[in-house]
Parts: C-alpha cells; structure tokens; sequence
C-alpha cells in the first residue's frame, strides 16, 4: 500500500501536468473544504493550499501544524483526508458522474 508521501507524490505530478480532470478536482476538493471552513470555523482550507498549492516544505510540516493550532497527527489526518476526497473527486470527474464546474 502506498505511503502518504507516495500518494502526495502522484497529486502533485498530477497538477504539475496541466491534468485537466486533476486540477478540476482539486478545484472541487478546495471548494469543499473552503465552505467547511466557513460553516464550522476551521482552518482546513488553508492547510490545504499550503500543502498542495504552495507545496510547503516537507520538513517543516509541523510548523504549519503549530500555526494552523492543531498536532502534527491531526495534520496527518487531515493529509490522509485531502487524498481520498481527491481521488473521490477525480474518480468521478473522470468516469463523467460529476459535472466540472
């Protein structure tokens, strides 16, 4: 089974491939988590753009985890989380169930 990194790994050739299907999912996984951000008050979008847009240093990951006020292993989490709503996304995108917005 692939490691977080590896997975990470795949979504950024993805998106640094002009992968249409990719960054219209990437899109919708942004949007998703921008809304959840303004109905509960959390920070999730934010650290999504810092992790795939800005593509903030692997080794300092834990500063962002101390900035955005959670632990590292909720950062963690929220890693494993931003996948698979990604590829739920792409998956759909890609058989034509979800129309690109």
């Amino acid at each position: 089974m692939p490691k977080l990194k590896e997975k990470e790994s795949v979504i950024f050739d993805l998106l640094d491939n002009s992968d249409i299907i990719a960054s219209a999912a990437f899109e919708k996984l942004y949007e998703r988590f921008y809304d959840d951000d303004a109905m509960g008050g959390t920070a999730k979008s934010v650290l999504l753009k810092a992790i795939y847009i800005n593509r903030y240093d692997d080794s300092a990951l834990w500063k962002l985890a101390v900035k955005a006020n959670i632990s590292d292993r909720t950062l963690y989490r929220y890693r494993h989380m931003y996948i698979l709503w990604f590829y739920y996304y792409y998956t759909k995108l890609s058989s034509g169930t979800l129309v690109a917005a």
